[in-house]
């Protein structure tokens, strides 16, 4: 088992920042088009 190395940080920041990327273009009209659902839903009568 290797210890933490704040000066060796063995991330691959990149990768991840390519992979949000992906993620919002993906996903990035899923909450627009949630909040215009949202005004047309009605409550449920319980």
């Amino acid at each position: 088992m290797v210890d933490f190395d704040p000066q060796n940080r063995d991330e691959n920041v990149d990768y991840y920042v390519g992979k949000l990327g992906e993620l919002v273009k993906k996903f990035g009209g899923v909450s627009a088009a949630a909040m215009k659902s949202d005004a047309k839903q009605g409550s449920l009568a319980l």
